[in-house]
């Protein structure tokens, strides 16, 4: 049974569900929109064929590439934004 669920959310949260629910005739945004749910997923449990992964953290190869990518969002949004260290 699907019950709504009552949760108080922050407006960035807010603006990510919104985000995730709308659909888009976009291609921008819906490559957006696939990148923000597979870092969600990364977030919430990170690839790993080993569970649990018997590496450090951030040392075996899903981590090292799920870290660049971060390294280049990061790097772009600083770049858009015109901030230093783009």
């Amino acid at each position: 049974m699907n019950l709504p669920v009552v949760a108080m959310l922050s407006p960035a949260e807010m603006a990510l569900i919104r985000l995730l629910r709308e659909s888009s005739t976009s291609a921008v945004r819906g490559r957006v929109k696939t990148v923000v749910e597979a870092l969600l997923e990364a977030a919430r449990e990170p690839y790993c064929p080993e569970k649990p992964c018997p590496h450090a953290p951030g040392e075996c190869d899903r981590c090292v590439q799920t870290l660049r990518v971060l390294d280049g969002l990061e790097a772009m949004e600083l770049q858009i934004r015109g901030l230093p260290g783009a």
